[in-house]
Parts: C-alpha cells; structure tokens; sequence
C-alpha cells in the first residue's frame, strides 16, 4: 500500500470524472468536481492497480442528486453536476477539435428531459436485492425501489414485481450456491404509445415446474404490463432478456412509434433507450435526404430496419446489411410491406469480417449511405469500402462519439459536411452524434 495523496480537482473529464493531479500523473475521481479535494492511495501495480478514497472534501457547488441511491448505483455517474454542466464536459473536447481542425461549428442538442427518459431497465434479482449493480463491484446489487431516469410506469411496475417475488422465498437465484431462478426482470415501455412489456429471466431449469405455474397465475394477477414474457437461459448467464422464451400474456413485443412510424419491439431486440432524446439526429438525417436528388438508400448496420422504415419514401431502392439474422428477416419483411413498390434487399453480412462489395449498386453516384454501427465503430473493413466508394454522401450515426472521430480522420476522400451531438443519456458519459460527409470532387 503507498502513501496517502491529496489532490485538487482541476478539471472534468469527458467521463464526468474529476481529474486532479499528483507528481505528474493524473487521477480521476466519480463524483467529484472543479475545487473539491480528494486524499487518496493506490493498491496493486499497473492494470491492477485501484484507487482507494480516504476522504472526498466537496468543496464546489453541487447539486443535489435526484436519486436516493446516486452514490450507490453504478447507472448514473454526474447527477452531482448541473444539467448544462454535463453536456459541456461530454462535447467539449469535441466541439474544438472539429473547428481546429475542420474549421467546423458543431451543431449541439442537450436533453430536453433529464429524468424518466428511459424506456428499459434491467434490474438484477439476488436473494437479499433487487436492483442494479453497485459501481465498481459487479457482484453486489443496490437494493433499488425506484429508478428516477425510467418512467413512471415501469417505477410502479417495479414495486409490483419487487412485492411478488418477496412472496416467493428461494426463488431469487443464488450466483454463488447456483440455488433458486430468477435472475432479472427488465421493464420496457413506449412512451408514446404507452404500451408495456415485463420479462422475467429464469435458469431454464424453471421452465414448466409447478412453481412456475403458480408464479404465473399471480404475475398475471398483479403485473400492470400489458405484455409478459417469461425467458430461459443457462444459470451461468449474466445475460438478461435472452434465450428461448414463452409469451404468458399479450405479445412478445410492445409497441413504439417514431416519427408517425409504428415498431414493432421484440423482448430481446435493441431499440433506442430514448427516442425522444434521438430526435435531433433523425430530423438531421430527414432535412438533409429530403433536399438531395438521389434514388438509392445503403443502410449499413440497418438492424430492424430503422432508418429504411422512417426515411425509405424518398428512395427507389432499399438496400440492408446486418449480421443478426432474426433483425435481418424482420427489417425485410417490415421494409418491403411499406414500400411494396420499391426494390427492396436486405441480407444478413459481417460488416467487421468481410469487406462489402458495392458492385450491386445499380447507380452508386445517386446513393445515401446510412451507417449506424455498435460501439465499436465501422471497423476497418468498411470505412476503406466507403472510402473508395462513389458514393455521395455519407451520414454516420454514432452511440461512440471519440471512435467516430477516429473514423472520420481515416476517409480522406471525404470532407466533413456538419457534425451535431445529442444527449439521449443525462446524468451519464454517454451520447450519440451524426457526421454528413460528402465525398470531395
């Protein structure tokens, strides 16, 4: 163990953590912020190493955290910071570097709504908590009876849920002595539609016992939702909402509509956190499509269709890539239904793996690229594809903000057009960004 430090808090991070300094190298702090004074010492030696807080003197102004387990919780990390604040330390870095280096202002659209945005949470099930995890210990749950950034619906969901399965002993499965079953319960609702789905994940050993069937005559007795999906997978799973599944009320799915589009949502299927948070990406992409004379949509990452279905009217041919083959079949099938008129193709293939031949394009010079990929980013393979390509126009939509950068700085065939950052997750690190890029002539 070495020495105690005390350091000042100089700055925040992107991460929202407060940065202080000592003999050269630079610490960074939760919770902390600009003035406050943290001592501190450090145990293990390189990745290992950890830092061990002795005392955190709050010496800023703070606000104060809208969740009574804030300091808990490992979800939200910058509740202790004004809204305006946060958008500033999550943008800034990136706000000078476009205009240093593209000489580029960036469009910028904090959260409208900072609390009850969230349209999932997953809440972990042990036998003494139902909650999420602490921050930095993934194997200890808070205790949690209401979430503040999820909405008022799945709050009381929640306290249902949390109320049934206290009435049930041994049911909450043990991840050490591997006893008991129910390992999550995740709560998804559609704020416009106001539609709901509850799924309960068990060890597949639950499946048809006499437990479950009279677990389920008093799920359905209790639960608010309008949809409840009991799902199974192997006990050593840390994976919620996954594996093979039995619908005990309603759909499998719940209901969600963007931009006068109506989803469709599967029990295991990703779907923005917060739409309406996502709004000023969408109606960047539609402004700009809308003014352009092109005929051909690429959708690379295209998932369950999401852009096809909202943007697919101003196009003539409808072109999808996904690796997932269940989002493939169900983005074919949604797509073509809408636009039966059009030239529709989507096809299951590894954008990361293998590189994209774009020889199918009948006339690529009149082609919008949409490409929306994990947090990963493109990947190699298809930034040089886009790259050498003669496509147009390139709109690159990203829940990785700093990787897209990266990216962007790798297609020199391409010039940055207009960069916008939004904030569908407040009180966190996290937001999303599209670039426009235009190939130079």
């Amino acid at each position: 163990m070495e020495e105690d430090k005390l350091v000042k808090i100089q700055d925040v991070n992107q991460a929202l953590e407060g940065i202080g300094e000592w003999e050269g190298n630079k610490y960074s702090f939760r919770y902390a912020n600009v003035g406050d004074e943290i001592t501190f010492f450090t145990i293990g030696k390189r990745k290992r190493k950890k830092i061990i807080v002795k005392e955190h003197k709050v010496l800023s102004k703070i606000e104060i955290p809208i969740c009574q387990y804030y300091y808990k919780c490992g979800g939200c990390s910058a509740q202790h910071l004004p809204y305006a604040s946060q958008f500033i330390y999550k943008t800034d870095p990136l706000v000078k570097f476009y205009f240093e280096n593209h000489k580029l202002e960036s469009n910028l659209a904090p959260a409208q709504n900072i609390v009850c945005y969230r349209n999932r949470m997953d809440f972990a099930v042990f036998p003494e908590a139902i909650g999420l995890r602490k921050f930095g210990d993934f194997r200890t749950i808070v205790d949690i009876e209401r979430c503040e950034i999820q909405s008022d619906w799945a709050n009381e969901e929640l306290r249902v849920c949390r109320e049934l399965v206290k009435d049930y002993e041994g049911l909450p499965y043990h991840r050490k002595l591997e006893t008991g079953y129910l390992k999550y319960i995740t709560l998804r609702y559609g704020f416009t539609t106001h539609d709901s789905l509850t799924i309960f994940t068990f060890c597949e050993e639950f499946k048809d016992t006499e437990w479950e069937t009279r677990f389920i005559t008093d799920v359905c007795q209790k639960s608010k939702a309008n949809n409840i999906v009991f799902c199974y997978n192997n006990k050593k799973s840390e994976v919620s909402a996954s594996g093979n599944y039995k619908v005990i009320r309603g759909n499998h799915f719940y209901m969600e509509n963007v931009m006068e589009q109506r989803f469709s949502v599967p029990f295991d299927s990703f779907f923005q956190p917060n739409p309406k948070g996502f709004f000023p990406i969408l109606d960047t992409v539609e402004k700009f499509i809308a003014d352009l004379e092109v005929d051909t949509l690429l959708d690379l990452f295209c998932g369950n269709g999401f852009f096809s279905l909202l943007f697919g009217r101003y196009f003539k041919e409808i072109y999808g890539f996904e690796n997932v083959e269940s989002s493939i079949l169900q983005a074919e099938q949604n797509v073509k239904a809408k636009y039966a008129s059009k030239k529709v193709l989507f096809k299951r293939f590894d954008l990361f793996q293998n590189k994209l031949d774009l020889n199918f394009l009948t006339n690529p010079v009149k082609t919008v690229a949409i490409l929306d990929p994990p947090r990963s980013g493109a990947g190699k393979n298809l930034i040089s594809v886009l790259n050498i390509s003669s496509i147009p126009y390139i709109l690159y939509v990203s829940c990785n903000p700093n990787l897209q950068k990266e990216e962007i700085e790798k297609m020199s065939n391409y010039r940055l057009k207009s960069i916008l950052f939004a904030d569908p997750f407040p009180h966190t690190p996290h937001f999303e960004s599209i670039a426009v890029l235009e190939q130079i002539k």
